[in-house]
């Protein structure tokens, strides 16, 4: 019993501070969007050179480094579906990144490791926001080809 109040009691700062935070879900998900999108964007030269001709190690660790990011995206995305769309906060620019990620995961999908239904998820959501990304980057940039990572979808 004693140990149930102490725990408590040294839980109860936490507690506080999360019930009582000034920032919203929605700008929580947003600042983590942006960070996702920040380490996307360092990670276009890897998806631009990794193999996806054959399985092998280090195209196998980047598949599973991205599925994980898109899983986190799909989530928050889920988690609020009607304040949450992740093309509706996102710089043009960082469609780029997007589409070379989803780019590469498409083409290594039939060396990847099994993937599992979290995993699937996330790639069903990925086949539906290609297109959409597709769309961004022909809106925006689509008279100028040469702007640096541009994705050939």
């Amino acid at each position: 019993m004693i140990f149930r109040q102490l725990t408590l009691f040294a839980l109860l700062p936490f507690i506080t501070l999360g019930c009582s935070a000034n920032e919203s879900e929605v700008d929580f998900v947003q600042k983590y969007i942006e960070t996702s999108e920040v380490f996307i964007s360092y990670d276009i030269p890897v998806y631009r050179a990794a193999d996806v001709t054959k399985k092998n190690v280090v195209s196998d660790a980047i598949y599973k480094s991205s599925l994980a990011k898109l899983f986190s995206m799909y989530a928050y995305e889920q988690q609020f579906p009607e304040k949450y769309v992740v093309e509706d906060h996102t710089d043009p620019k960082n469609f780029f990144g997007y589409c070379w990620m989803g780019k590469f995961v498409t083409d290594y999908k039939p060396f990847a490791p099994k993937p599992s239904l979290a995993d699937v998820e996330a790639l069903q959501w990925l086949d539906k926001k290609r297109a959409i990304w597709s769309q961004h980057i022909s809106k925006n940039f689509s008279k100028n080809t040469s702007v640096k990572n541009y994705c050939p979808y």
